[in-house]
């Protein structure tokens, strides 16, 4: 998320010339926690309980922790 997107999120729930660049940060680094942690999940998910076959489950597990962990890296 960029910065203006940031502010234009937070500016829905503060006045936006009152939100300092330290709680910008915050969100930030909260934002990339909740990735990975999201990352993490796909990498746990147990796809043979879907009938996926195992190797395949795999990369369609890496695919998607790969996909969400690239997000971080367009901000």
């Amino acid at each position: 998320m960029t910065r203006n997107e940031i502010l234009e999120v937070a500016g829905k729930f503060y006045k936006p010339e009152t939100i300092t660049e330290r709680e910008i940060a915050f969100a930030r680094h909260m934002m990339n926690y909740e990735r990975e942690a999201c990352a993490k999940v796909c990498e746990s998910i147990d796809m043979e309980a879907f009938g996926v076959l195992p190797v395949r489950a795999v990369m369609i597990a890496n695919h998607c922790a790969a996909a969400i962990r690239a997000r971080g890296n367009h901000e």
